[in-house]
């Protein structure tokens, strides 16, 4: 979608902002449907370790996996900062 709207643009044509809109709204959505898989994530987590009677959490951020075997699936999709707050 990115690259129709791209070469619409070049193209000078005004029909470039309608995908252009589109785009927005899909990735809109991807966040909204990305924050809402953690905040389930983590309420899911959070009720799992207070059944089991868990008082303190220490959270660190994955830094050997980042380094060492990091890709999109196991380091960089997580918002270290959000997940913290």
């Amino acid at each position: 979608m990115q690259s129709l709207r791209d070469i619409l643009r070049n193209l000078g044509l005004d029909t470039w902002i309608k995908y252009h809109m589109l785009m927005q709204r899909a990735e809109a959505k991807y966040h909204r449907k990305l924050g809402h898989l953690y905040r389930r994530a983590i309420r899911s987590l959070a009720e799992m370790l207070r059944e089991l009677g868990v008082s303190e959490v220490y959270m660190g951020y994955p830094m050997y996996i980042s380094h060492d075997r990091g890709n999109g699936y196991n380091a960089d999709i997580w918002w270290f900062r959000r997940i913290a707050r």
